[in-house]
């Protein structure tokens, strides 16, 4: 059994306040077991006060494309075992560095 794991990432300023990116992840637990992978699609809009902000918003949404196997496995109390995995993710989050 191996996996693999790859993805992309492309960014855009289309102004000094605010940037575009998209990512695209492909995941592969087993290689052997197609119906076991899945792909996540992450559009981003990022926002800063200038060009050089050390600071952002990013709001993204990722959708995920999962096989006919894919099923979530909980770790711990929190998160229990499902066989029909959320596909939709929306989220906000701030972001600063010095």
């Amino acid at each position: 059994c191996s996996s693999d794991l790859f993805g992309t990432e492309l960014f855009y300023s289309f102004s000094k306040y605010m940037g575009a990116a998209f990512r695209f992840d492909q995941v592969m637990p087993d290689i052997d077991q197609s119906a076991q992978s899945f792909a996540v699609l992450t559009p981003k809009l990022i926002f800063r006060s200038d060009w050089n902000s050390r600071h952002t918003l990013t709001v993204q949404y990722s959708g995920y494309i999962t096989g006919a196997a894919v099923v979530v496995h909980g770790d711990n109390r929190l998160v229990a075992a499902s066989d029909n995995p959320d596909e939709h993710l929306l989220a906000m989050y701030g972001t600063i560095w010095w």
